[in-house]
């Protein structure tokens, strides 16, 4: 199913390109919250991000859903899964030169 999905996305889309690669200070704003729902009896510990916070950063993967008769905001958070992988490449790539200005010395 995945495949299809993917070959659909192909399929569907057009003028693909490659994102420009300047994530990694944008991903370094993102504040990793530990947090508790007010309706959760038990208290339980969560950890994930809070909606407005990420919509200071990345505002196109914040969305607003309504809920209970209140409008509240939600992350997408699967949209953070390439800009995560492009912080990831940035910093690839900025430890290979490292590496590489460490092995010419």
């Amino acid at each position: 199913m995945k495949l299809i999905m993917e070959n659909w996305k192909r399929y569907m889309s057009e003028s693909i390109v490659d994102a420009p690669t300047e994530k990694l200070s944008d991903v370094m704003k993102l504040k990793v919250r530990n947090f508790s729902l007010k309706d959760d009896k038990d208290q339980n510990k969560l950890i994930g991000f809070i909606a407005q916070e990420v919509e200071q950063v990345f505002p196109s993967i914040v969305t607003n859903t309504e809920l209970n008769g209140e409008m509240k905001k939600a992350v997408k958070e699967s949209a953070l899964i390439p800009i995560l992988v492009k912080a990831i490449q940035e910093l690839s790539t900025k430890l290979t030169a490292l590496e590489a200005k460490v092995g010419a010395q």
